[in-house]
């Protein structure tokens, strides 16, 4: 039985309530409107269809691969071999109670902080204009220098590779920069509860305002990237680096190393997956060459990589 067969696609519809589909293009699912299919797509209705998903793919051997809204992945052009699983609309809510903030994996991280916002609660606005889902946000510790998702999360409920439900502290995600213990897999984040602070609305809205218009000063707008590609190495700015190296504005195929901010790669509308990673593979040689420091990716690649590992 292959990954993709119609057998095993009619046996998983049969069992959850979501959405599955075989072949389904990646480019359709990420912020840089490119990368392969999956052999396998899942969109789960509900927290009971990913444990179903996750017991049957385990039973029948198949690896499974979770995403949000897909801000922050590179998917090979190779597409991926497995299951993807996309918390989506269905995971999407987002709840107050006194101080505190619940949502789903599946909401997006602004429209949470604006929610939080509106009930005059502070300590999600140092992650303006950052993209992505709840979900993502968790494992990658989305946010900026004014303060990160991890500052502030103080449950983080997650569905493991056996199937069970298991909510977890902080100290048990293990937050770091950019990161957390949840990027090593086996586990997919479903719910988050953050605890917050009282505020005015008004001081929240003006600080707001303030960060997406320098956000929109300093960063590209409208296009199609992932964000920043590489981390800040220490106390150092990968962008300045990257300019500093002579990397700033450099091309390969249809990808685009950001004339407004060097650690966004652009794709210009016909970059192909592995346009990007050449070019992020030569901006990191370059850098490097001249500053002796190898940049980490920040952004998650996913998928068959056998053209370039």
């Amino acid at each position: 039985m292959t990954v993709s067969s119609a057998t095993l696609i009619e046996e998983l519809r049969g069992k959850i309530k979501g959405i599955v589909k075989a072949n389904e293009p990646m480019s359709r699912h990420t912020s840089y409107c490119i990368g392969g299919p999956a052999d396998l797509y899942a969109e789960p209705a509900d927290i009971e269809d990913i444990v179903t998903l996750l017991v049957e793919s385990n039973r029948l051997g198949i690896p499974w691969y979770p995403i949000g809204d897909g801000q922050n992945l590179l998917v090979s052009d190779h597409g991926i071999r497995g299951m993807v699983i996309r918390l989506g609309k269905p995971l999407g809510y987002i709840k107050v109670d006194g101080v505190r903030v619940i949502a789903g994996a599946g909401a997006k991280l602004t429209k949470t902080m604006d929610v939080a916002m509106r009930h005059s609660l502070a300590g999600l606005e140092g992650c303006t204009g950052v993209p992505g889902s709840i979900g993502g946000a968790i494992v990658m510790n989305a946010g900026t220098k004014y303060g990160y998702v991890g500052d502030v999360t103080r449950r983080v409920r997650v569905v493991n590779s056996d199937g069970s439900v298991q909510d977890l502290t902080p100290e048990e995600v293990g937050f770091t920069y950019r990161g957390s213990g949840l990027q090593s897999g086996g586990r997919i984040v479903v719910e988050a509860e953050f605890e917050l602070k009282p505020g005015s609305k008004e001081d929240l809205i003006s600080m707001v305002d303030r960060l997406k218009r320098r956000r929109n000063m300093t960063q590209p707008s409208a296009t199609k990237s992932a964000g920043c590609v590489f981390k800040n190495p220490d106390d150092l700015h990968a962008s300045r680096m990257i300019d500093g190296a002579g990397a700033k504005g450099m091309r390969i195929g249809g990808a685009e190393v950001s004339t407004k901010h060097a650690n966004y790669l652009i794709n210009t509308g016909n970059a192909c997956a592995s346009d990007v990673r050449a070019l992020a593979e030569r901006t990191r040689e370059m850098v490097h060459d001249k500053f002796g420091i190898m940049l980490d990716y920040e952004v998650k690649l996913l998928g068959d990589w056998q053209d370039v590992d």
